[in-house]
């Protein structure tokens, strides 16, 4: 049996969710940023170590990590707060909207535990 995709969206005008979803969190981190803030606020320099573990090493650069952050920030997924001190000190935290997403981001881990996405990106 096919699983068919809602389509009163197309009817309505409005946007397919699948998209509007992809527009919302794609990006090369942003899952992963949403997934660190699901414990609480946290500050940049520990979201970027955290970044950098489940890339397994690789380093993300502060100017992509920045871009990734606001684009979060602008699309109503995550605040951030910025206190009067010096240095400065910034926290990030979700949203309403973004913790809206843990659920989702949740399913897309455990099917990455089974092991799904090794065997498609060796394939070919």
């Amino acid at each position: 049996m096919t699983r068919r995709i809602d389509r009163s969206h197309e009817a309505s005008g409005r946007l397919c969710p699948l998209i509007g979803f992809s527009r919302m969190a794609g990006g090369k981190y942003k899952l992963r940023i949403l997934w660190e803030l699901t414990d609480g606020p946290s500050r940049y320099g520990k979201i970027r170590r955290s970044v950098v573990v489940a890339c397994q090493g690789k380093p993300v650069t502060p100017r992509v990590l920045s871009r990734e952050l606001k684009d979060l920030e602008q699309r109503g997924l995550i605040h951030r707060t910025q206190y009067p001190v010096v240095p400065p000190k910034v926290e990030y935290r979700l949203t309403d909207l973004g913790a809206g997403l843990i659920p989702i981001v949740r399913q897309i881990i455990k099917w990455g535990r089974t092991g799904a996405h090794e065997r498609a990106s060796s394939v070919g």
